[in-house]
């Protein structure tokens, strides 16, 4: 910074003497020959002007003297730069609060001989200039008697010191808040309050380093408090650097209490009202949820555990162990006596009792994530009840084998909540009478209730879509079986041998029957069969003998080997459906008198009409392709046949024993006749049609009635009439 300082100088001319005002340099221009340089070179400018300039300049001078003073300071600037003087106080003031650096106010009066002195002898020197470089200042200066511009800070009136205007000083703290603190000091006959030093510059700098010298600068943190998902009303704040924080705000928390604050969300260390700012920080909030006391009432029992503390909205979690007595623990509830079950998910929010509840008997049973499994009872007997909970799980399945061979069970009641009954688990049990089983279950095992030979009466739920095989396998007093909608499937021997039941009536959820489903039912008088039946399997009502009616619907696909075979039936009709009327299908029906295929059936397997005594007309269908051997032998009360041209194949042995027959008329592509196809068909007389080629041995043997076989002479028929074989 380059000092000036503003000098009068005295000019004559013509006898008439003028003053003016002109910038003298004092920094660099220390010298005698360079300052008496400058004022020669000035006088000597001077010295063309004729006088009215000359009067023009000392006015001029006169001017800058009633502004500034007899001297001014350097450099005055609008804005504000430290170690340069400025006369804008509110640029100065912002610039000393951003920076935290002190401001130094210097009023004077153009008026007043001591600011005049003061300027040039402390202020505008080298020696002052040096001193600002190396000392991070705002410096400010104002005339207290120019009323054009506003001072907000100024302090200072003739009031203030009655013995007249003279310098006036203040060194302003700044405080991040705005505020300033300032010290003031005057400059009394151009002396500073430090004595010390030969100039007024000298006493200046001494007096500021009295002051700015030993200054350690105020510097604010910010403090940030995060509520952590709390709220907190205080936010922030400053706080001075190495200064303890202070009272810490409250916080809340629905639900949570407030721990403390940390310098971590989660972990970090715990700050107190004593902790010690030295940076920018935040302080984080950390909480707890409070814990809430749950009570353990054994409700007549013992249990391990009587209390705990829980912490409030959790989950219980594993609860106690009990024990009482001739009972089994069902587990812990809200009540002594109904109420809600208690898990280890139960969530606790106050504090709570929770009641131990009691199943008479000692019920063995294992309890994992998707339920309790019932494994048997010691001692079981009557009516049985299962629990529907069990050590705090819900019954959800019974054990295979849990109460095998147990005859001393009358009756079972299975809860709403079980959804598995294993392999044989009542198995044997032949007392029970009764069983109620729940809408949800959903598998019933291998001979579940096989040889429960008093059982009833069942109702299967439509839950188990497949009934299992010989799951009611040997229940001798079975009569009443219901069937829900939803059974898909009748299993391998599921009631085979229940002799006593009368009917059943599939619903239309089933498409198949098993192999041997109904096996033996000698009692079962009709069955109703859906219309969505695909399949009826091997066996499947085989000795059913007072079935004397069914009706198969044409959804069915498959007619298993002897699946009526020795039943009660009087008629039957095989729908199209059908292709194949499989091996002994209608063996031994001693009641059947008549038959008939519809349009569609291609074969009648082996022996599938044998035996049957009283069936006297079968219907086949011009789709039939094959008779084969045995289908109907035996049938003695059968009377003449007329086989369809599509048929290709002949079975032997197919019409043997038909006692009845007196015709039989063969497809005209039938070049030859299996052995014996009619043998001991005593009323047998004409065979048309055909192309024969040969007659297979005994083919038409023991047929005393016959008199013609179409394409074969008289030799020829007596050769097969004796029953030998005769080819052309």
């Amino acid at each position: 910074m380059s000092v000036v300082e503003w000098r009068r100088l005295r000019l004559k001319r013509g006898g008439a003497e003028f003053g003016i005002i002109c910038p003298y340099p004092v920094t660099g221009v220390n010298n005698k020959a360079n300052k008496e340089k400058m004022r020669t070179e000035t006088i000597a400018a001077t010295r063309p002007l004729k006088k009215l300039a000359v009067m023009a300049l000392a006015a001029m001078g006169a001017f800058a003297a009633l502004a500034y003073g007899e001297d001014t300071i350097a450099h005055v600037t609008s804005g504000a730069t430290p170690g340069v003087w400025t006369s804008d106080f509110n640029a100065a003031k912002a610039y000393a609060d951003a920076n935290k650096v002190p401001l130094l106010s210097y009023w004077g009066s153009v008026k007043c001989g001591y600011c005049s002195r003061m300027r040039r002898r402390g202020i505008n020197t080298e020696a002052f200039e040096t001193w600002v470089k190396s000392h991070p200042i705002v410096l400010l200066c104002t005339d207290t008697t120019d009323t054009s511009t506003a001072t907000p800070v100024k302090t200072f009136t003739k009031d203030d010191n009655r013995s007249g205007i003279f310098p006036y000083m203040r060194i302003y703290w700044p405080k991040a808040d705005g505020t300033l603190v300032s010290v003031a000091f005057t400059g009394r006959k151009g002396k500073m309050p430090s004595r010390t030093g030969s100039t007024e510059a000298d006493q200046l700098i001494n007096t500021l380093n009295s002051y700015v010298g030993s200054w350690n600068p105020v510097v604010e943190q910010t403090v940030t408090f995060n509520a952590n998902g709390g709220t907190v009303g205080e936010t922030t704040r400053t706080v001075e650097k190495g200064k303890a924080v202070g009272t810490l705000p409250a916080a809340t928390r629905a639900g949570y209490v407030l721990t403390g604050w940390y310098t971590a969300a989660a972990g970090g260390t715990a700050v107190t009202a004593a902790t010690v700012v030295s940076a920018d920080v935040t302080y984080y909030a950390q909480w707890a949820v409070p814990t809430v006391t749950a009570t353990f009432n054994a409700n007549g029992g013992t249990a391990r555990e009587t209390s705990r503390a829980v912490t409030s909205g959790a989950a219980i979690g594993a609860l106690p162990a009990a024990t009482r007595s001739g009972y089994t623990l069902a587990g812990w509830y809200t009540a002594s006596t109904g109420g809600t079950l208690v898990t280890a998910d139960t969530k606790v929010t106050g504090a709570v009792t929770y009641y131990a509840q009691w199943v008479a008997g000692d019920w063995k049973y294992t309890a994992g994530a998707a339920g309790a499994t019932v494994s048997g009872a010691t001692s079981a007997s009557g009516a049985l009840s299962i629990p529907a909970v069990l050590g705090g799980k819900s019954v959800t399945a019974i054990a295979a084998y849990a109460f095998f061979g147990n005859t001393a069970i009358t009756s079972v009641n299975v809860p709403a909540g079980v959804k598995t009954i294993g392999e044989k688990a009542f198995k044997g049990c032949t007392s029970l009478t009764g069983v109620s089983l729940p809408a949800g279950l959903t598998t019933l095992g291998k001979a579940v209730f096989q040889n429960c030979t008093a059982l009833g009466k069942v109702t299967v739920p439509g839950g188990v879509s497949y009934l299992t095989s010989s799951t009611f396998e040997g229940c001798t007093a079975l009569k009443s079986v219901t069937l829900s909608s939803g059974v898909a499937t009748v299993g391998v021997s599921a009631f085979a041998n229940c002799t006593s039941l009368a009917s059943v009536a599939l619903p239309s959820s089933v498409t198949a029957v098993g192999n041997f489903a109904f096996f033996g039912c000698t009692s079962l008088a009709s069955v109703s069969l859906p219309d969505t039946l695909a399949t009826v399997g091997e066996k499947a009502f085989k000795n059913c003998t007072s079935l004397a009616s069914v009706a198969l619907p044409d959804s069915l696909a498959t007619l298993g080997k002897a699946a009526f075979f020795n039943t009660g039936l009087v008629s039957v009709t095989v729908p199209g459906s059908v292709e194949r009327v499989d091996d002994y299908a209608f063996q031994k029906c001693a009641a059947l008198k008549t038959a008939t295929l519809a349009s569609g059936v291609k074969e009648i397997g082996k022996s599938a009409f044998a035996n049957d005594d009283a069936l006297e007309t079968v219907a086949l269908p011009a789709s039939l392709e094959a008779v084969e051997a045995f289908a109907f032998f035996r049938c003695s009360k059968l009377g003449a046949q007329t086989l369809p041209a599509s048929v290709a194949t002949l079975g032997e042995k197919a019409f043997k024993y038909c006692s009845s027959m007196t015709a039989l008329a063969l497809p005209a592509a039938t070049t030859a006749v299996p052995r014996e196809l009619c043998n001991y068909c005593s009323s047998l007389e004409t065979v048309t049609g055909g192309n024969l080629s040969s007659v297979a041995l005994g083919a038409f043997g023991n047929c005393p009635a016959l008199t013609s076989v179409e394409g074969l002479d008289a030799d020829a028929l007596a050769l097969v009439k004796s029953g030998r074989a005769w080819s052309k």
